[in-house]
Order: structure tokens, then sequence, then C-alpha cells
């Protein structure tokens, strides 16, 4: 890890020397020998991070180099902190002050010339002391590699098949579904029981996923405990989960009879209070019209026939959406009111909730009253615990499960799996020497699952006989060491071990991941960016080619997907990528223990105070009590060294008191990343200017609600390379973001506006979400904005698209994701798509013109490399399955209301190949759809929504043999009854789709 903190020091060197050469006058000599005696001592490294775990003294000495190169990092951070308040006073003065300015600014140089020959001293006295440590210089070794090259070693494919990787446990599935789908009278709650890696959730997972569980219960939830987890957050979760469109609607509407009545009666309350003859004519007739419309409204809700209620709830729910009334109306309501709430939509539905990693039976007692125990018949919790004694407490009828270790069989076959490539297995099976080697070190495993997935993907790195045998030396070694120290043992041992094993390079990477809550889904693109933002991927090696820094952070996430260091929690929509992960809570402790060993990172929970790291992560626990306030673990003026701060809420409400302000934006100068998602802060501090540093700026969800919000100071803040301000009421940016050259990824609602903002300064943008095209077309913009790959455009005119759609990121197809959304209005033609051969995800809003009398359709010029497609608003009037069915990669199908305007829809023989997600919402004139046999051979679900005119079901779904699911929503009675089987008796239509697993309407 010290070999990457160094190499992290002198990549910051290198690019100040060349980026800021004109700023270096006077301490430039001092700047270059400082950036040489760090890459002499980096040769050392290697050798003494491998020998630091059996010698004390070793350990010593890395802290030591540590340390210095932390301090050479912040020497030359402060001085370009210095020479750019320097420059901002001399701009302010006039031009002879600016020569004063200049003299009276030599001490603070001087000082930093001092402070690197400090730095060059120690490393000389720590250099001196190294023969003592019989560390040998090693320059052909890995230590000497530079970074680049290091990098390049990682750039090799993994399969992404390897977590279908799993042994049999048949057994204890049947035995955990029997229990499930046994129709008991009363609630049961049926627990998997057993230690940290024994594999739980996966076996949990396995069955909630199961298609005949998922069949027998009308709802499902999950949900992530932990050790840390807020009840609230918890209930919020299923009740999203559980409720139907419809409960929320009667949900929504029952709450809004009790504001209305309370605010009928504050009404009347008030007239009753004045003096009639205070009010003028006006006053007088705005309150009696105020008192009918509430009264109207009121008696409206107020139905009492049940016909009348269902066609109040239709037309209802075409003015209303109501999944951000029900949003808003979960964030008031109190903990106590959402048991409630929860209980009632529970009580008429046959659930299964499950309750993953609960550790206490506190946690039960908070969250068992809002399941209700003599609802509908058969429904069930299922908890996972480590504690035998959570699971009967509660419910002492039932019989844990507890998945057994694995056989050391078993364990060799998953360690197999996991070592060597599949198709290698099967070609020539496992070398037998390798066999015997492997057979000995899964024996260190204890039969836990976990240690064995990440043995076997330390071993897939190792190709030679000679590197199993040194990892079966080094497994001895930590097994010894881990025995005495922890309840897990040598299982500790390998965890460690795998991450010791890691190039240098690697290790920031996995270390970051010591900062996220227990079970927390990471998402992808922002892990990326933040560890960009941190500078763990240098811009030397983006440089070299094609990829871009965010290509190289998803290699290395790929790479440590690869050594089972991290799980995936889902795919994108490629079926390849990475969308979210996860870090299981061992290879976390651990990862937690190293962060802190190193002084990488330090985790604040719960109001514990006194870190020192130079990264934090806060994890306030909100409750009535503190009034969503909590300390926060910074000092004033001793935050020199802090160089990331990020907050990690759920759907608390937490806010920055004045002086929690002033610690992060004016002691916190040296601040990379600054992550306050879901942090109110009402106003954005001026000082956030000085913050220059500063790459990452993450403000989703804090609450910013004006044009004064965002301060004009952001535009001094010329290394931001993210701004995210997602999920607030800005309406409008400063007129600075201009200034940013350096951003790479600007993310706003589609709602907020940048005004008359230039953007075509910005020439490294990858990501723009959301634009208006007005903006993009201002200076023509688009003619420099020639590195976008992600872009979402909001347009009015069609000539404003027309000029985007010409621009050189369409001809250079350099795009992987588009969204374009019209508003009724229509676009040109789509032929410059057909450029964009890397463009993967597209999503269309708008009207899509069609001229019978030329030779290409619009829709024929979508590029094959499509997997995901989205059309809403397209007014077509040609069958567009005539042009999607011979996309080869399309694997998500969504046509919306009125996409397509004709009567009649076919599906070809063979059309479709990778299609597996197929949803067909508001096509209002559809009356018939034919399927040919042998189309759609990998559709997995369907979903059918407000077609009132379709007839029946086609007959060819019964060919459609992979489909899994198959959903009907707000469609007619009609159609719904010929699906389903009604007291014995099959619908008309159920034979088409009688072999569908999970069929709902």
């Amino acid at each position: 890890m010290v070999e990457a903190i160094v190499s992290f020091a002198i990549e910051r060197i290198a690019d100040v020397l060349v980026r800021e050469a004109s700023l270096l006058y006077g301490v430039r000599d001092e700047v270059e020998q400082l950036q040489t005696e760090l890459k002499r001592i980096r040769c050392f490294l290697k050798d003494a991070d491998s020998k630091q775990d059996q010698d004390e003294r070793v350990s010593n000495w890395v802290a030591e180099i540590r340390d210095i190169a932390y301090e050479a990092e912040d020497v030359i951070d402060t001085f370009l902190l210095l020479r750019a308040q320097t420059g901002s006073k001399r701009r302010v003065c006039g031009l002879v002050k600016r020569a004063t300015s200049m003299f009276t600014k030599v001490p603070d140089l001087h000082e930093i010339g001092t402070q690197i020959k400090s730095i060059q001293a120690k490393i000389v006295s720590v250099s001196a002391s190294m023969q003592n440590y019989g560390i040998k210089l090693d320059p052909e070794g890995e230590g000497s590699r530079s970074t680049s090259e290091s990098q390049r070693r990682f750039r090799r494919s993994y399969p992404h098949d390897q977590e279908d990787d799993v042994i049999s446990l048949e057994v204890t599935i049947r035995d955990v579904k029997s229990q499930l789908l046994m129709e008991e009278e009363q609630r049961r709650v049926v627990s998997l029981v057993g230690m940290g890696g024994l594999g739980k959730t996966t076996l949990a997972k396995t069955i909630y996923n199961d298609i005949h569980v998922r069949q027998h219960f009308d709802c499902l939830s999950w949900s992530f405990l932990s050790q840390q987890f807020s009840t609230r957050d918890v209930l919020v979760g299923i009740l999203m989960e559980v409720a139907s469109k419809q409960d929320k609607f009667e949900l929504v509407k029952l709450e809004e009879e009790k504001l209305l009545q309370s605010r009928l009666e504050s009404i009347e309350r008030n007239v009753d209070s004045m003096k009639v003859k205070d009010l003028s004519e006006e006053q007088k007739k705005r309150m009696k019209e105020e008192q009918l419309s509430e009264s109207m409204f009121k008696s409206m809700l107020k139905q009492e026939k049940r016909t009348e209620e269902e066609q109040l709830f239709k037309s209802v729910m075409k003015q209303i959406k109501v999944e951000p009334m029900f949003n808003s109306m979960l964030e008031r309501m109190k903990e106590e009111k959402l048991v409630e709430t929860l209980f009632k939509v529970l009580e008429s539905k046959r659930y299964l909730v499950v309750l993953d990693d609960i550790w206490k039976n506190e946690a039960w007692d908070g969250l068992k009253h809002a399941f209700p125990s003599t609802g509908k018949k058969g429904s069930k919790v299922l908890l996972t615990t480590r504690n035998k004694e959570v699971a009967s407490y509660a419910d002492p009828w039932s019989t844990p499960v507890e998945p057994s270790l694995l056989t050391n069989n078993e364990a060799w076959q998953l360690l197999s799996k996991k070592a060597f490539r599949r198709a290698t297995l099967i070609e020539h099976g496992c070398p037998p020497e390798y066999e015997k080697l492997g057979r000995e070190m899964v024996k260190k495993c204890g039969g836990l699952p976990l240690a064995v997935v990440v043995l076997g993907g330390l071993l897939a790195t190792k190709k030679t006989l000679k590197e199993w045998e040194a990892v079966l030396r080094n497994i001895n070694a930590q097994f010894v060491k881990w025995e005495k120290k922890n309840q897990y043992g040598g299982v500790y041992g390998i965890l460690a071990l795998s991450y010791h094993d890691m190039p240098f390079y690697l290790k920031p990477f996995f270390l970051y991941f010591s900062q996220f809550p227990e079970d927390w889904e990471i998402h992808k693109r922002v892990l990326i960016r933040m560890w960009i933002a941190e500078g763990f991927v240098p811009r030397a090696l983006a440089r070299e080619g094609e990829e871009t820094m965010e290509d190289v952070g998803e290699q290395c996430l790929e790479e440590l997907v690869g050594r089972c260091m991290i799980q995936v929690s889902r795919r994108d929509h490629t079926g390849i990528g990475i969308k979210t992960c996860r870090v299981h809570d061992l290879m976390r402790d651990m990862c937690i223990l190293k962060a802190r060993e190193e002084n990488f990172l330090g985790v604040f929970e719960h109001y514990r105070k006194n870190i020192v790291a130079r990264r934090i992560a806060i994890h306030p626990e909100i409750s009535p009590e503190f009034a969503g306030q909590c300390s926060v673990p910074l000092q004033q003026g001793g935050n020199r060294g802090l160089r990331s701060v990020s907050y990690f809420l759920e759907e608390q409400r937490y806010w920055l008191t004045i002086d929690q302000k002033i610690l992060i934006f004016k002691d916190s100068r040296m601040l990379r990343v600054l992550n306050l998602k879901g942090v109110y802060i009402g106003n954005l501090p001026n000082e956030i200017g000085d913050l220059i540093h500063l790459r990452y700026l993450g403000l989703r969800k804090t609450e910013l609600s004006s044009e004064t919000s965002l301060p004009m100071s952001i535009g001094k803040l010329k290394s931001l390379y993210t701004f995210d301000v997602r999920d607030n009421q800005l309406g409008r940016l400063p007129d600075v973001v201009w200034k940013l050259e350096d951003l790479r990824h600007l993310l706003i609602d589609l709602h907020n506006i940048l005004g008359n903002c230039q953007m075509d300064t910005l020439r490294n943008l990858e990501t723009l979400r959301w634009a208006h095209c007005e903006n993009l077309v201002l200076r023509n913009a688009m003619q420099n904005l020639t590195n976008l790959r992600n872009l979402a455009v909001n347009f009015k005119r069609m000539e404003d698209i027309d000029r985007v759609m010409k621009s050189p990121i369409f001809s250079t197809g350099r795009l992987r994701s588009l969204n374009m959304q019209g508003k009724g209005s229509s676009f040109p033609n789509l032929e410059p798509l057909s450029h964009c051969q890397c463009l993967t995800k597209l999503e269309l809003h708008g009207i899509i013109p069609e001229d019978p009398e030329l030779v290409h359709h619009n829709l024929g010029y979508l590029p094959g490399s499509i997997t995901k497609l989205v059309l809403s608003n397209s007014q077509l009037m040609q069958d567009p399955m005539i042009f999607l069915e011979k996309l080869p990669s399309l694997s998500f199908l969504y046509l919306g209301e009125v996409s397509y305007k004709g009567t009649k829809m076919l599906c070809s023989a063979q059309g479709f190949p990778q299609l597996e997600i197929l949803e067909l919402d508001g096509l209002a004139a559809l009356q018939a759809w034919e399927i040919k046999e042998g189309a759609f051979p990998c559709l997995k679900i369907l979903r059918l929504e407000r077609l009132g005119k379709l007839k029946m079901i086609p007959e060819g779904l019964k060919s459609v043999t992979n489909l899994q699911e198959l959903k009907v929503t707000n469609m007619t009675e009609t159609f719904a009854k010929r699906i389903r089987v009604i007291n014995g008796v099959e619908g008309e239509d159920f034979e088409k789709v009688r072999h569908i697993p999970s069929i709902s309407t």
C-alpha cells in the first residue's frame, strides 16, 4: 500500500511540474529533486511490503515512508493553494500593488523550499537505515515498475459468469422452501442461521428469486439490516415494495382527507375569529370560495359507493402521479404511523418479507408489529442472522435452518471453479499437481464458502505451480498469526493474504470500500468518479490511447471482482458491465482494519470522535433526540491533510450547522472529494471557491432551492471533475460553469437550466445530463464537446436538435448513452445515429417522422450495438417491430405511450434474438398482436399495460418457452379474465400462458 502512496506523490509532483510550470519560479529545482528521491525510495518498497507483517522494525520503517509521502503531497498542495491566493490578490490590486504583492509572498515560497529540503533530509535518513533491516534494492522487481506499466497488467478480461459457480445445496434450499410454502394460519418466521461467510445471504437470494416461491406470495420485499440500521428506513423500503398502485392511492386519499379536514377546521376557526367588518368584500369572497372548493374536494373524495370510488380512482389516477405523493406522505410519517400503515397494507396479502443480517432481538422488536400475525394464510418472514438467540426469539416454534459447512470435496470443487477458467476445466480438467496443493489449501478455509471463494480469486492470478506453492506457504504463516486473534481464525488470514497479494496500484481502490456502510449498494459510476477525483487513476495513463480514466477505473473494479474481493449486485443494461456492487461483512471488517493501519481512511459512526485520517466517511445515526444533527470529526484549523469527506445517509433528515460548515468549507482547504448527498445545507457558502483542489462535488438531495444557493465562486474550482446537483430545486445554475475547463461529469435535473451559459470551453466533458439545446448550440458548443459519451438533452425545436445531431460526437461514434426528449416536438432525420457504433442505451421521447416515399425508415438507422431502447410519444403509424426485431444486441425494449398509433403488430420468426425484457405501455390503438413461432428465443419478462383495445394474448406466445414472468396492468377486465383461472375454470387464453411460472394481473 505504501508503494501506492509514494506513487501518488510522484504522480502529483509530475502533474504539477507539467501543468503549473509557470508557478514554480524559485522552487522548481527542489520539487524535481524531491520527485527523484521518492522514485528512488519506491524501488525498495516491494521487498519491504512483503516483510512488514513478519518484522515490526520493517513495519515502522514503512510507516515512516508513508508519512513522508503524505507530507510531500501536502507541501505541494499547500504551495498551489498559496499561489492561487496570491494570484487572486494580484488580480484585485492594481498594476503597482501587483508588484508589491509578489515581494510580500517571497517568504511563503522560501518556507515551501525549506519544507521540501526537510523532507529530502528525512528520506536520506530512512534510506540509510534500510540496510539494517536487510531490505535490498530490487530495480527489476515489481516495485520498480512505473504505475503505467503496472496498470497494463490488469488489462485482461475476467469471466463474468463466475458468480454463477455454486456448490449444490439442494437439501438446505428444499428445507427452507418447504417451510415458506406451508400454508399455516398464523404468520411464521423462518430463519437461516450461521457464521459470517457461510452463504446465508446467497441462499436467501436463491430462494427469494425462485419462481415457485415468487408465484406463491402476493407480494415480496427484501431488506438489508446489518448492525446499525434505521428502523424507519426499513419500514419505508418494505412499504415501497409491497404496496400496489391502488394501495398507494388509497393511502394517499386517506391522508389527504385528514389534511383537508384539518385545513377546513382551520379556515372555519379563522372566519369565526375574524371581525367581518375588518374584511374587504374581495377578502370575504376569496374566503368563501376557498371554503367552498375545500368542501367540494372533500366531498368528492368521500364517495361511499364502490362503483363511484372506482370511477374516482381511474379519473384521479390519470390526473395525478401517485408515486411522488406517496413518497412525500411516507417522509412525513412518524415511525409508529409507518408500522400501522405497513400492517394495513399487508393485512390482506400473503406476504414474504426477508430481513437479511439481523443482529439483535431489539431489531426484531422494532419491526415485528408491522407484520400481521393473523392475516392472509401462509404469510412468512425470512431472517438471516449470525445469532441463534435472535432466531428463537423471533419465532420459538420454528426450527432455524443452519447451512452446513462445505466438505473438503465441495470446497475443492468450488475453489477449482474460481481458480481456473471454465473452458479450461472442461477441456483439460485440473492438473493433479495443482489439485494436491489446492486441496491442502482449502483445509485452512474451514469449509467456509467466503474463504474458499476469496482464495480461488487469489489463485486465479497465479499461473505457475511455483506461485501456488508460495501461496500455500503464506497461508500457513497467516493462519498461525490470525488463529489466536479472531473468532474466525485463519479465515481472516486468508482474507488478509488476498489483500497483501494485490499489486500495489490496486490496494487504494480496495481500501476505498472501507468508507461504505454495511450492506451498502455501491453504484459503479459514483465509485469510479470518486476514485478518479482522489488521484488513484493517473491522467498520463488515460492519455496513452483511446481509454479514458473512467475505463481504467472500471478495469480496476473488474479485477477486484475477479479476485472475489468485491461482489456484483446488479449488472447494467448490457448484461456484462457492473451497475452496483457490495462488500461482504467480513471483507469489510478487514478492509476497515487495513485502512485504519495505513491512516488511509477513517469511518465516523454514531458520534465516535477523535478520528485522524486522510479521508473521513461519516455515517450519522439520525434519531429524534438529536434533531437530525451530530458532531463532525473535524477540528478547527487541524484538517490540513484531509482529502475527502463523504456522508452516507439513506432517507434520513440531516443538516449541517453553521459551525460544521466552517469546519468543512473554511478549515479543510485540501479537500479533493466532498460528497454531501442527502445532507441539507440550504445555501452553499461562498468559501466553496477556496477549495481549489476539489475534484468531486456531490450536492445531490441537499435542498438547494434557488439561484442564490450556488455562489458564483464555484467558477474558481478549476480542478473539478464531477459536479452533481441532481434532486434539487435550483431553477438556474450560475453563469460560471463554463470556467470549469477540467469538468468531466455535469449532472443536473431536467427542470434546471444553465441559462445562457456557454459550454464550448468544457472540452473534457464526458457526461452531460441534462442539457437544453439552447446551451449546446450557443457559440456552436457541440463542435468542441468531442469527448461526450453520455448525453441527455431536452429540445423544443427540430432545428436545434438537428444541429446537435450533426456534431462530431455523432460522426465519430464515441457516444455510449443518449437520451433525447422533445415534449411533443419532432426529431429530424435519425441518420446520424447509424454512425454511433458504441451506443448501447438509447431513449427517444418525441415524434419520429415517417415518410413513405423515402427508402429508409428512421428506425432503420438505429445502430446494431443498442442493448436498451426506450421510445415514447413517437406517434409511429408503421409497425416498429419490423425494424426493431432486427437489432442483434437488443435485450430491453420499452414502447411507451403513443409510441405506436397503429392497430396491428407482427413479430417475425427469429426476430429479437437477444431480447429479454419487453414492455408495451399506453399503445391505445393496438387491437391485434401476432407472434410467429421462433420469435423472442430469449424473452424472460413481458409486461403489458394500458393496451385498452388489445383483444387477446397472441397465439404465438405459447412458443416463447423461456418466458418466466407475465405482468398485466390496467388492462380491460375482459382481457384479464382470458388469462385467469376463476373457480377452477380456465380463461380462453390460459392455454397460451400456462407455461409461464409467474403471472400477475
